[in-house]
């Protein structure tokens, strides 16, 4: 017939033929529902390390102002140890930083312009404030080396000055340090991380706590004092304290995620974070162990290097496993959805009577 196309196209037959294996059902392609809409994040070991540095930094400060503060000659050793301890992990954490943004540049241009309300604008402030109250932290401990009798008005005047940028500007920049990762990684969209309340005190609790074991570390190599003295004790209680506030906080952050705890509870990450748990449950027994002398020193030292593994272990697996959570649509998906903690907000529309034509301009107000 005239403008009809009369051919059949017949369907091979013998060895070139198709078997029903070979066609391809639409629900065998990937659907909408199987791509996640998020990106993940690109961070890699350099902010993990960073994060847990800087921790140790802004704990071991806030410990060493505290104990000389409240302390006094008591506990010169552990005022020592506690600053040289923070200066020497805040060194590495803008090198690390740095590295990670991938350009200079990149660090010295967040400096141009003050955000408060961005966490990673003001992260960088923070960083930069309290390096250099670190740093004059650690130029009073050095002269005060010196001798008594080489110590005149002027030396008084700059430590009376050092004091002074150590305690007023230097604590709070290190209250900000230690809790501000966790509030960076709450402001992101990542399913394990957007809009959780715990993360701030879940990493401030950690940060003292690491603090606490790395000071005890350096002041077990320094050996200032014995496994029994004032300050061995002393961060002893705030190791103590500290563990038990951050594991009750990391149940709390699990609890709140729900399902969508899956990447840190049963997936690759999962080891890290119930070998965080563990670490710090070895960390308590080998402090309670009824030892004395030189097996109690032992004993510190292995129960500081296994608190050290799970603050490390901890961050490492919450800022890795946020790319397994972005990449798992159901996940995804799942945290978009509204709930009675987050309620879908309210879409209000004004009414046709909140409408008024503007005659002159023509336009809708």
């Amino acid at each position: 017939m005239p403008g009809v196309d009369t051919r059949i196209d017949r369907q091979p037959s013998g060895p070139q033929a198709l078997s029903a294996h070979d066609y391809k059902s639409p629900r065998d392609e990937p659907s909408y529902y199987d791509v996640s809409f998020l990106q993940p994040p690109v961070w890699k070991w350099e902010i993990a390390t960073y994060f847990f540095l800087g921790g140790i930094a802004a704990g071991a400060y806030v410990i060493g102002r505290t104990a000389e503060r409240f302390g006094g000659p008591r506990y010169r050793a552990l005022t020592k140890a506690a600053t040289y301890t923070s200066f020497a992990a805040l060194l590495p954490s803008p090198p690390l930083l740095i590295h990670d943004l991938g350009d200079p540049r990149r660090f010295h241009h967040m400096l141009r312009v003050w955000k408060p309300t961005t966490p990673m604008n003001l992260g960088s402030w923070v960083l930069t404030g309290f390096g250099a109250a670190a740093s004059a932290a650690v130029v009073r401990e050095y002269l005060k080396t010196a001798s008594p009798k080489d110590r005149g008005i002027a030396s008084k005047i700059i430590d009376g000055t050092l004091l002074l940028i150590s305690d007023a500007a230097g604590v709070p920049l290190a209250l900000m340090l230690g809790g501000y990762t966790g509030v960076l990684l709450s402001c992101t969209a990542n399913p394990i991380w957007c809009r959780n309340t715990w993360l701030g005190p879940l990493f401030m609790s950690s940060a003292i706590g690491t603090g606490a074991m790395a000071t005890s570390l350096v002041l077990s190599a320094m050996d200032e004092g014995s496994p029994d003295d004032a300050a061995h004790r002393a961060l002893d209680t705030i190791d103590t304290a500290s563990n038990l506030a951050e594991a009750v906080f990391l149940w709390a952050y699990l609890r709140s995620l729900g399902k969508n705890a899956r990447p840190l509870t049963r997936g690759k990450w999962a080891p890290h974070i119930w070998g965080g748990f563990t670490g710090l449950a070895v960390a308590e027994i080998l402090k309670l162990l009824p030892l004395r002398g030189r097996a109690k020193k032992w004993a510190n030292i292995g129960s500081a290097i296994s608190g050290l593994a799970a603050g490390f272990s901890l961050r490492w697996a919450l800022v890795h496993a946020g790319r397994t959570a972005a990449n798992d649509p159901a996940i995804a998906r799942n945290s978009s959805r509204p709930s009675q903690s987050r309620p879908a907000e309210k879409i209000v529309r004004p009414t046709p009577s909140e409408y008024r034509t503007d005659l002159v301009g023509g336009t809708l107000r």
